[in-house]
């Protein structure tokens, strides 16, 4: 309709907007000024039926991809975009939403997650199902989504951690992920080599790395002990080699005492004289932890909390579940039997470097990766990345939080997170790291004259610290490691 350009002009500009089988229906058409009307009448009797188009659109609408998660914020983002798309496309044939949004509404509405379904028809009430009114309470909450998940992707750590941090470690485990094997380098095989059960003898493993032209302190080629530029030492006897060439340290047997206990029993710890060596299986079939367990009448606060948790694919299945905070582990955990309880969708392996507390070495563990939703105190929901392992830590005991609560002023009418009376073992299914700790817990804290101190999560307030009196001479879990 621009007078300025001539019919040659828009027929040019015509063909060029034109693709597939509608480029085809005028490609025998000459470029003329005559042929443009011809170009748009034989166009308008190809794709212009209107009842075609209507009918195109609605197909699109009635069968658009269900989104399953409510943490799939792209599939969300995607299916609105996809909607109101062809609703305005139906718009500018004159088709009001009036004419089918009852039925459209019912169709979305149903291609949603569960926990999205319940939000709107909250808000929607009995007789309110109209389409503009569904699509504006989705657009709201895809906006919501995307900018809270934005906040965390762009500030992974929002709260700055107190100035004098007093946090109490519960399970020190120092993970990073790793895409790379080790490999022995006196057998070969995948496992480190101070490890090696292959070939123990320390003249066969020196013979070894000399054929391979090894150096006896770093391991690398290339040179020999004289002209090595590392300055480590071996950790056994301080000698210059590598650790896995000590031969204090493959005849010592008394490095390193552990006291490992029963699950069920601590009272029936043995002592043994098993160095912290990752040659032995972490996670063991058995689930047996090594422990430090003492004999005191002051007991030590750790930062526990109790929550609802659920699978984010099917927010009936719940479960009530006890949370340790901890921020000496790099990553954030959940045990195998509660994954199973909740049937949680494995949404990936990774190869876990699991270091254990004393020990210099790491094992190698793969790991399913899960997600899981977590309601906290105030409403609404947080979700979790958590790696799925057999067993994070024996249950707790002496955790008098309560009392703590009676005893000192500060801590008074504070909604607790876990009010524990201290007498029960307290069973850990997940563990917060620090990749997620901060998303959780304010920064906010309470200090009192004496006592454990408070600090402020999205789940209740959580102590932390010595309770600071006495209580019944028991032993105390102050150090558990897996």
């Amino acid at each position: 309709e621009n007078s300025s350009l001539s019919d040659i002009d828009k027929f040019n500009y015509l063909r060029s907007l034109l693709q597939g089988p509608a480029l085809d229906a005028v490609s025998g058409l000459t470029l003329t000024a005559s042929n443009y009307k011809e170009a748009v009448t034989v166009l308008e009797k190809r794709f212009g039926n209107k009842q075609q188009i209507v009918s195109k659109h609605m197909d699109v609408l009635l069968n658009v991809e269900p989104v399953t998660s409510s943490y799939n914020l792209r599939g969300l983002r995607q299916l609105y975009d996809t909607v109101e798309s062809h609703v305005r496309g139906l718009q500018s044939l004159g088709v009001s939403s009036d004419s089918y949004g009852s039925l459209l509404s019912s169709v979305l509405l149903s291609k949603l997650p569960q926990e999205l379904r319940l939000i709107l028809s909250r808000e929607l009430g009995s007789d309110d199902w109209k389409l503009d009114r569904v699509m504006q309470l989705l657009e709201t909450e895809v906006q919501a989504r995307e900018r809270a998940s934005s906040n965390t992707a762009t500030t992974q750590a929002p709260r700055k951690p107190p100035r004098s941090p007093s946090t109490a470690t519960a399970a020190t485990l120092v993970a990073g992920s790793t895409d790379v094997k080790p490999a022995c380098y006196f057998c070969g095989q995948s496992h480190y080599s101070i490890a090696c059960s292959v070939v123990t003898s320390i003249e066969e493993r020196k013979r070894i790395l000399r054929e391979n032209g090894r150096c006896f302190v770093c391991l690398k080629r290339g040179h020999i002990v004289r002209n090595c530029r590392s300055k480590s030492k071996c950790s056994t006897c301080n000698g210059r080699h590598h650790r896995s060439l000590c031969q204090k340290a493959a005849s010592d047997t008394t490095m390193t005492p552990l006291v490992t206990t029963s699950a069920n029993d601590p009272s029936t710890s043995t002592v043994t004289n098993t160095q912290m060596n990752p040659a032995a299986p972490v996670f063991g079939p058995t689930a047996q932890t090594s422990s430090l367990w003492t004999h005191t009448n002051e007991a030590v606060l750790l930062q526990t909390a109790r929550a609802s948790v659920f699978n984010p694919d099917d927010p009936q299945r719940t479960k009530r579940v006890r949370i340790v905070f901890d921020n000496g582990s790099q990553r954030s955990y959940i045990k195998e039997q509660l994954k199973s309880d909740l049937n949680l969708t494995v949404r990936g392996r990774q190869s876990m470097s699991i270091m254990t507390f004393g020990s210099r070495d790491m094992c190698i563990r793969e790991c399913d990766l899960v997600h899981v939703g977590t309601e906290l105190m105030g409403g609404g929901t947080r979700p979790l990345s958590l790696y799925a392992v057999p067993v994070i830590c024996e249950p707790f005991n002496c955790q008098p939080v309560t009392l703590c609560q009676m005893n000192y002023p500060h801590l008074a009418g504070l909604p607790l997170a876990d009010p524990s009376d201290g007498r029960e073992q307290l069973d850990v299914s997940i563990l917060i790291g620090s990749d997620q700790y901060w998303s959780f817990i304010t920064g906010e804290t309470r200090r009192g004259q004496g006592g454990p101190v408070a600090i402020r999560s999205d789940l209740g307030w959580v102590l932390s610290g010595p309770v600071g009196f006495a209580t019944q001479d028991t032993p105390c879990s102050t150090l558990i490691t897996h």
